[in-house]
């Protein structure tokens, strides 16, 4: 939602997520893309950055070039490339930050603020097969009740929780130029200061009407869980430190 609303509102270019292996094609060129196409080309566990700067040319040169390009990544995919090989690190760092960091890319680290509701849409939308329903379209099966197991939102929180503390460190371990955005709704009001505060991190001017509608629906799925009081329930006896502050 972010990035399609920054790519909206500041004539920025906001491909798919290049680095997700279950996206190809598209208009640009995706990891998928360059998976697929075979050939020689560098490995991307033992000769990582050689295959991340191959992969970046490729990708450049099926964007335009006088637009700024936000890309997408999660932290799953920013170890689509492997991890540094030397190990000069305390701790594993994706090959994809490292260059990223060597190159001056600002990085806008978006966490949603509560990791149980961000837990649960994550399972909605793995039960239902719907990850991003767009303003004005039928969001189709992604709003039918549904129930889920406690156990299974507590393991998704604890991995999200683990990961962003991770990512945190790394980020800082690199020096990178980083803005924190924590969130609920980038469709709720408090949402145009978040896109205003990444408008000014990049160094971009553009202006957020206060009735702005963002390109993409709600995200938060928590109304489609039945079982959701028992849900939180749950996961507050056993997981206290993962509750909103």
């Amino acid at each position: 939602m972010l990035k399609l609303s920054l790519a909206g509102l500041a004539q920025m270019s906001g491909p798919p997520e290049p680095l997700n292996t279950g996206i190809a094609g598209g208009g640009t060129f995706t990891l998928g893309d360059m998976l697929a196409a075979g050939g020689p080309r560098s490995s991307l566990l033992t000769h990582a950055p050689a295959a991340l700067h191959e992969f970046l040319a490729r990708f450049f040169a099926t964007t335009e070039s006088e637009r700024k390009i936000l890309f997408d990544v999660k932290y799953p995919q920013a170890f689509a490339f492997g991890v540094n090989g030397d190990m000069d690190l305390p701790m594993p760092v994706p090959v994809v930050l490292q260059e990223f960091a060597k190159l001056g890319v600002p990085v806008i680290h978006l966490t949603r603020r509560d990791v149980v509701a961000q837990a649960m849409s994550l399972l909605v939308a793995e039960r239902s097969g719907v990850y991003l329903t767009r303003t004005g379209e039928d969001p189709g099966d992604g709003y039918v009740p549904i129930r889920l197991s406690p156990k299974d939102v507590l393991t998704a929180a604890r991995r999200f929780h683990h990961s962003r503390v991770h990512f945190e460190t790394v980020l800082s371990t690199l020096g990178m130029r980083v803005l924190p955005l924590r969130y609920e709704d980038l469709s709720s009001e408090t949402g145009i200061d978040v896109l205003r505060s990444a408008l000014r991190f990049l160094g971009r001017y553009a202006d957020v009407p206060a009735g702005f509608n963002v390109p993409t629906r709600r995200q938060s799925s928590e109304a489609s869980v039945i079982n959701a009081d028992d849900v939180r329930a749950f996961v507050s006896a056993r997981a206290p430190e993962l509750q909103v502050p």
